[in-house]
């Protein structure tokens, strides 16, 4: 049982940046930092963080032909149960979760970047405003599946939403792309 498990996952993994020419997205590569993040089972005093969790990067190369905004990002985390069957977690990460505001001005995201064609870059946030913060975003994936045996290994389906644009900035077709990694 548990080597059939192995080996579904070890070739769903193989299938990591698979697409089809028919996608727009198939050409765009998805790199997670670091390859194998670290399960973390304790929370730092003073955060409200739910262990067990580990926290990732994204990087998008953008080797498709067009220019494309990612808008939000959908991560599946599975693990397996005291009883050896898979348990999925779904998160949702929004940028507006890192939107502030303060006395004198706010501070208002809404998209994790954009791509054009050749641009390799981290999923980041990004405001005008010298105040506020802009640069690459930590995902923190908590809450996630516990077992009594301590089997923290996860399978991960990261998944960036957005759609590709035209020269004016209007919406032509959907982002469709995703991949998998492991923690550790």
């Amino acid at each position: 049982m548990m080597k059939n498990l192995i080996l579904i996952l070890f070739s769903a993994a193989l299938l990591v940046q698979c697409g089809n020419d028919k996608n727009p997205a198939a050409k765009a590569k998805i790199i997670v930092n670091p390859k194998e993040p670290i399960v973390l089972l304790g929370a730092p005093s003073g955060t409200d963080r739910t262990p067990p969790y580990f926290m990732f990067t994204v990087r998008i190369d953008n080797q498709t032909e067009g220019t494309f905004v990612i808008v939000s990002m959908k991560i599946e985390v599975t693990g397996i149960s005291d009883s050896g069957t898979p348990i999925t977690v779904e998160s949702y990460f929004d940028p507006s979760e890192k939107n502030e505001t303060f006395e004198n001005y706010e501070c208002e995201y809404t998209s994790f970047g954009t791509w054009a064609p050749g641009v390799s870059q981290e999923l980041r946030v990004d405001n005008a405003n010298t105040n506020c913060f802009s640069g690459p975003v930590m995902f923190i994936a908590e809450s996630n599946p516990k077992n009594s045996a301590g089997n923290y290994r996860y399978r991960v389906k990261v998944q960036p939403i957005g759609y590709f644009v035209d020269a004016d900035g209007v919406a032509t077709d959907r982002f469709e792309k995703f991949a998998y990694f492991f923690t550790r």
